[in-house]
Parts: C-alpha cells; structure tokens; sequence
C-alpha cells in the first residue's frame, strides 16, 4: 500500500533521507542544497539564541558543559523532529558524525531510563494536572482536619497520613478527569 503523499508548506523540513526512491537524489540542485542548510542553521541559531550562546562557539568544539548542552539540544532535535542525517548535523555543528550518534545514543538511553523509573509516571501525571491535584489534596487535608484533629497524631501517624492521603487525591483525580472528558466532552 503506497504511502500518502506529505502536505508541503514553505520553509518547512520533512524527514530527510540519504537517497530517494530509486537511489534518485533528495535534492534538485545546489540552490536547493542551499536553501536547505540555510535552514538548519536558521534552527541552529534559534536555539543557540534562546540559550544565550553564540553559534561559532557551538561550530568552534567548545567542550564547556554550556555549550555541549546547546549542541545536544540542536542534533536531538535535528535528529528527532526533523529526521536530519547525522553526518548533515555533524558538518552544522563542526564535530564528528561519530559524536552525534554518541549524542542520539545518550539521549536514547535516558528516555529509556526515565521511562523504567516508576514513580515518573505519576509524577508526570500530577504534574500534568497540578490545579485539580492541589484543589483536591486541599479538601480532603481540610476536611481531615476537621473530622480529625492533628494533636492525635505523632510524626509517623502523620506522615501514613499524608501518603494515604496523596493515594487518595490521585484516585479521585483519576475519577474526576474520567467524569470530565465523558460526561462533560472535553479533557
């Protein structure tokens, strides 16, 4: 089944390829090859810009932690969003394709290590949705200090507590998150 073809706007980069169909090239011409490295350091830029970092610092191999950081920001996204060849973002950033595909290698293995942490989920989660988290956790704080006053509990009492009422405030954030999007249509 042949794939749909892409929507092409102007200025946009679509995932990039070493050849096309039938080994033909992915770019016409050298205006074309010019325009297209153009724009990669146009996204260079930006993000060297919104980090404060000049781009012949990136291009100059600075191993300063600043700006080791601004070029795996660059060839994570290059690689990621826009499907750029490594040895494309190598020749950007002035270092070897070696050192990018360490790069995406890295990255690859902390997303891998973020995602088997298993509180991150949930974490994720209350981050997600902060406000009905905190309105929630409230109630039910106010309303068990009212039903149970806290000079009956000692430290420990008071931290089983807490942790029962966090198990608590997720459950009914679940529910209320559940009720939102079926009953009222929207997430």
């Amino acid at each position: 089944m042949p794939r749909r073809a892409r929507l092409d706007a102007p200025g946009t980069l679509h995932h990039v390829i070493l050849r096309g169909n039938e080994r033909c090239r992915i770019v016409d011409d050298a205006a074309d090859r010019k325009n297209f490295v153009k724009r990669l350091a146009e996204l260079s830029a930006e993000t060297c810009q919104a980090e404060n970092v000049s781009i012949e610092e990136i291009k100059g191999g600075s191993r300063r932690k600043e700006i080791s950081w601004v070029r795996v920001q660059i060839a994570i996204g290059l690689v990621k969003t826009h499907g750029v060849a490594l040895a494309e973002i190598a020749r950007q950033l002035g270092v070897s394709t070696s050192a990018i595909s360490k790069i995406i290698k890295r990255a690859d293995y902390l997303v891998n290590l973020i995602n088997n942490v298993p509180l991150l989920p949930i974490l994720f989660f209350w981050s997600g949705n902060v406000t009905s988290v905190y309105f929630i956790q409230w109630i039910l704080f106010g309303w068990g200090l009212f039903l149970f006053p806290k000079h009956r509990y000692m430290s420990v009492g008071a931290l089983l507590v807490g942790i029962a009422a966090l198990c608590v405030t997720h459950a009914i954030t679940l529910l209320y998150l559940k009720l939102k999007k079926h009953i009222l249509g929207y997430s």
